[in-house]
């Protein structure tokens, strides 16, 4: 994948000189980190570590799906530029916690939303739930 993501960044990116980040660098310490990586989940994060140092809102990786979707028991969505609940199924756990619509929740922005949801999910599958 990291292969892939490279060459297609290097192809099809806008900016020839990546915003002054050293992407070839970047690649490599990702291919390094990989390697020593001890799960898929980890593996996947440098890749979009590598990809976040652009730091441009339209470049980032999108994991491959996982079978299973943890939902918290809750749905989330940026309004403005802040984190919202908006729906809370009865008897989860986020209800159990006292989580209603209208909280906000997560410190988080709409810049930075991709980067949150990547983390929970492989969190929640690094973690044995799925």
């Amino acid at each position: 994948m990291l292969s892939t993501i490279s060459s297609d960044v290097k192809k099809h990116y806008y900016d020839p000189k990546f915003h002054g980040v050293d992407f070839e660098a970047k690649v490599s310490e990702a291919k390094q980190q990989i390697e020593k990586s001890t799960s898929f989940n980890m593996a996947i994060s440098h890749i979009a570590a590598a990809l976040d140092t652009l730091n441009d809102s339209h470049t980032f990786f999108l994991p491959p799906q996982h079978s299973y979707q943890h939902t918290y028991g809750m749905q989330y969505q940026i309004i403005g530029n802040r984190c919202f609940v908006t729906q809370v199924r009865p008897q989860s756990d986020a209800a159990a916690r006292g989580a209603k619509p209208g909280d906000q929740w997560l410190p988080g922005n709409r810049d930075d939303l991709w980067k949150l949801q990547t983390c929970l999910r492989l969190c929640v599958h690094s973690r044995g739930f799925d």
